[in-house]
């Protein structure tokens, strides 16, 4: 991630790497016994991408840290998993796509909107 921005703007840099994040978990889809099986494709890389905008900001916030994004990740692996976000219910899972979705816009706002001058 600390060369992305160098060549893109950090939004698509966060982006990219959602793609490319939610690419290397692919396989989990199709892991049978694994809490990701099943889940809907589209969904999923909905979630992993508003995450990647989330998490990028946080980490550029920490000025760069990589402790950051390993604690948010873990954080947010632990929550999905003992809220039932990943598993049968596709509710839950759906629930969180909109909730993710929704804070990484309302971060893209807030951090590419500009107070006007007086």
């Amino acid at each position: 991630m600390p060369r992305l921005p160098v060549r893109l703007r950090p939004l698509p840099a966060s982006l990219l790497l959602g793609l490319v994040w939610g690419l290397w978990h692919l396989p989990l889809l199709h892991v049978p016994g694994e809490s990701d099986e099943g889940l809907p494709l589209v969904g999923f890389l909905v979630l992993i991408t508003g995450t990647s905008v989330l998490m990028s900001a946080l980490v550029s916030a920490a000025r760069g840290s990589v402790l950051v994004a390993a604690v948010v990740n873990a954080a947010l692996d632990a929550s999905y998993s003992f809220t039932g976000v990943v598993g049968g219910d596709h509710v839950t899972f759906w629930a969180a796509v909109a909730v993710t979705t929704l804070l990484a816009l309302l971060v893209v706002r807030v951090t590419t909107t500009y107070p006007s001058s007086p």
